[in-house]
């Protein structure tokens, strides 16, 4: 019968789990100068969304929700070629209507394959209503 042995592979592989257990013990949880965008840490559902297609408009959306203070609005405006300053209007005008009923607004301006007005209400406030 043949003897098998372990050398220096077993111990090496000992080594490094412990050097990686080591290090990852040291590295902090976020990087210190991160920059924090103000977006949730978590993915969270949204709760309600409105797209500029609907019927209705977003001041009547706004007006058929329930408010909490723990909400934020996201609004993206999308814009096909040529219409970046349309679409910025748009969401300038969404910012205001937010405004009015005291709501915290995000926005994002991306480029589409087409225009449109997304408007995402979800309890994903990161000063969760305090001001």
């Amino acid at each position: 019968m043949s003897q098998i042995t372990y050398g220096w592979q077993v111990m090496l592989a000992d080594l490094s789990m412990i050097l990686f257990l080591v290090t990852a013990s040291t590295v902090p949880a976020a990087p210190s100068g991160a920059a924090d965008y103000g977006l949730p840490a978590q993915p969270v559902a949204p709760g309600a969304v409105f797209r500029s297609s609907q019927e209705h408009s977003l001041t009547r959306w706004l007006d058929e929700r329930a408010r909490d203070p723990r909400q934020m609005l996201t609004v993206t405006g999308r814009f096909g070629p040529g219409e970046r300053s349309l679409i910025a209007e748009d969401v300038a005008v969404a910012v205001r209507i937010a405004d009015r009923r005291d709501l915290a607004v995000r926005t994002v301006i991306e480029p589409g394959v087409r225009s449109e007005l997304v408007a995402v209400l979800a309890f994903d406030r990161t000063d969760h209503g305090q001001e």
